[in-house]
């Protein structure tokens, strides 16, 4: 008895410490949630740099002093040089910019393992597992980011999985199969135009755009595998594919993560996984890792490389395994919905702030001080071929730099924003018993709040309101700078009232206000600095001003969400706040669908094509700090300001002959238009 009573009270206190880990890692993943960029990026970004950058140095330093080759020496190269990013690295707003020059470098040393000539074969079976690993690494790659375009992009666009893949995977292996093995250059092409083309996918819901990325990723899949196939490796370059392996293993779960917390703060979790579902992944990619781990560790036991095994399968297999087994972990945690420990539902707010917003050459320099150290080692070691192409990879891996900091302005950075509601209802609908106005009032505070918006004011006048208190309430509303300063600070704009049938002018107890008398106070307080202003208008004849918008001359970013009413039958059912209840449940949806069997069609004009959908595209302000850094700021900005051109004569013109059909304003909020706007005269 004694004995049951001392088993049952270990069983109690082992549950206990259970429970207790579990509340402490929940209050962890509760922290996360609410963190800054900076806090998820620790955890993230520093785990993945340490890892490959060890990695690689344990797979490359044994081999160069074993053989001493030129291949080993140049792969050697590769690993110093992205170990001189380490400290940028450890500089939290370099991280993003970091992983990208490593991106690049691995990826190049992955391409040149292609076109190096073969001394030693290898068994069939053991390229086998070599060719198999090498397309499942690439197929997850692509798959996880498709997941981001899906999580973006909402089922509105009518794009599936399923739809796209298939065929397109089909044509990328009939090419990739059926052509020579490309160099270096013609495949990182390849994947700076397959990079564009998931840009204007997550822009413009274009299914023909994944589809021909899916094309690409099998292209260059199937390429490098007959390569492989077809010529035989060597030890180094086996070790060197391991590193290279490593990385393509691991840079999808590092998207992964990255996409399930944005998907989550966004209210936008377009694809639900379980957990068996992480339990799948999870084992798969570790089977993963350690069948390529036996396969290369087999490879160099039969031809006695016994210390290079050890040295560096050893310790590289151990931290793989450790960063799969604590990405997996905060899987699982952010594969349900959490729970504080005091029993209050976590409040979606902003993961992320975007804070490069002004430009540090430093960030910049890394691929430079990369381009420089490798280019000179391959003068000695290289023919002159390969000088040539490591410099123009390094001159394309700047230009995708660029183009990666300006889409992720575009895509990534969350902008400040601050809201202000006036709400003025008919009336006859004032005195109703529900108090719908009042409660109208509490759900759009609540909207923007869990969005972790700004809240300038939201009231509702019973009695109505007049001319001059609606202007100062205006002027204060555009007066009003968010946290980082009033540069591309986005402004909400709420209108629920009265509008003229004639030109949809707010109808006020002393008079009307015009669309032209609003944007001129906008105008006159940030018409200038490139902020955005957003109109959402429950107003029966608030169409006119969505379609007046249009005609705006300038290049001002203002957007106007209004709505038409299908049938007059249907008028009986539109009462006060209707379209703004069918809005905010439109936003509150994970499925980012059209407003269905509804009186309404929602309208939404745009005064410039590009500038209301997302932050205009362009390279940010220098901030004088150095006389090196000043000499490479204008060098750079100089070089670069083409493409930042090209970009915008591209995007001003996807946006003018390819509307997306959902607008979103990277704060979680959503604008819809069933109906292309024509300009209206």
């Amino acid at each position: 008895m004694l004995t049951l009573i001392h088993q049952l009270s270990g069983f109690r206190l082992l549950s206990v410490l259970c429970y207790l880990k579990r509340v402490e890692f929940a209050e962890r993943m509760v922290r996360i949630r609410l963190a800054d960029d900076g806090e998820v990026w620790t955890f993230s970004t520093l785990l993945v740099s340490a890892t490959v950058i060890v990695g690689t140095l344990c797979a490359l330093v044994p081999v160069c002093l074993k053989h001493q080759t030129s291949d080993c020496i140049s792969a050697t190269v590769v690993g110093f040089s992205l170990l001189i990013g380490a400290p940028v690295a450890f500089r939290l707003r370099y991280c993003f910019t970091f992983l990208i020059a490593l991106d690049a470098w691995l990826g190049y040393a992955l391409f040149r393992l292609c076109d190096l000539q073969p001394k030693t074969p290898l068994p069939s079976w053991l390229q086998t597992v070599q060719i198999a690993l090498l397309y499942g690494s690439l197929i997850i790659r692509g798959v996880t980011m498709a997941s981001d375009i899906f999580s973006r992009i909402g089922s509105s666009a009518r794009i599936t999985l399923g739809r796209s893949a298939p065929w397109s995977c089909f044509l990328g292996a009939l090419l990739g199969y059926y052509s020579h093995p490309p160099n270096a250059i013609v495949l990182h092409l390849l994947w700076m135009i397959s990079f564009l083309l998931v840009a204007l996918a997550m822009a413009f819901k274009v299914r023909m755009a994944i589809a021909i990325f899916f094309s690409l990723v099998m292209y260059t899949a199937f390429g490098g595998g007959r390569a492989l196939l077809a010529e035989p490796i060597t030890i180094a370059d086996q070790i060197a594919m391991v590193t290279v392996a490593g990385w393509l293993f691991t840079k999808p779960l590092l998207l992964l993560f990255d996409v399930c917390t944005n998907a989550v703060q966004r209210c936008m979790v377009i694809f639900k996984l379980n957990r068996w579902t992480y339990n799948i992944l999870l084992v798969g990619n570790l089977l993963a890792v350690v069948l390529f781990g036996v396969a290369q560790t087999v490879a160099a036991l039969r031809h006695r490389q016994r210390i290079v095994a050890f040295s560096v399968f050893a310790p590289a297999g151990i931290l793989w395994l450790l960063l799969h087994l604590l990405y997996f972990r905060a899987l699982w945690s952010l594969s349900c919905p959490l729970e504080s420990p005091n029993g209050q539902p976590c409040a979606e707010r902003k993961l992320r702030t975007y804070v490069g917003k002004c430009f540090d050459p430093v960030a910049f320099m890394t691929p430079l001080a990369c381009i420089i150290f490798t280019a000179s080692l391959a003068g000695i070691n290289w023919l002159t071929h390969d000088l040539l192409s490591a410099l123009s990879f390094g001159i394309l891996s700047t230009i995708e730099l660029t183009v990666v900091h300006i889409m992720h302005t575009m895509f990534k950075g969350f902008d400040n924003c601050v809201v202000l509601g006036i709400a003025t209802p008919v009336d006859s609908q004032v005195q109703r018993a529900d108090g719908s106005g009042h409660l109208l009032a509490a759900e759009l505070n609540k909207f923007f709040d869990q969005r972790g918006v700004e809240i300038d004011d939201i009231s509702y006048y019973t009695e109505g309101i007049d001319m001059l208190t609606a202007k100062q309430r205006l002027e204060h509303f555009f007066e009003s700078p968010t946290e980082l300063g009033r540069q591309f600070d986005t402004y909400f704009l709420y209108y629920n009232g009265l509008a003229s049938q004639e030109n949809g002018d707010w109808i006020l107890t002393d008079g009307n206000l015009s669309m032209d008398e609003l944007l001129s106070l906008w105008t006159d307080h940030r018409g200038t600095d490139r902020c955005r202003l957003f109109i959402l208008l429950d107003a029966d004849n608030g169409a006119h001003w969505s379609y007046r918008i249009t005609t705006l001359k300038g290049k001002q970013a203002i957007g106007i969400q209004s709505y038409s009413v299908k049938e007059e039958a249907n008028w009986r059912g539109v009462s006060t706040g209707s379209f703004t209840r069918l809005w905010l449940e439109f936003n509150y949806n994970i499925r980012c669908g059209d407003f269905g069997n509804t009186p309404f069609t929602p309208l939404f004009g745009q005064s410039f094509p590009g500038y209301c959908f997302v932050r205009t595209p362009r390279l940010p302000p220098y901030e004088s700090k150095t006389i090196l850094s000043d000499l490479f700021a204008f060098l750079y900005l100089n070089a670069m300001s083409p493409i930042e051109h090209f970009l915008m004569l591209c995007w001003g013109a996807c946006m003018t002959y390819v509307p997306p059909a959902v607008f979103d304003t990277n704060q979680g909020v959503k604008f819809v238009t069933n109906k292309r706007i024509e300009p209206y005269y």
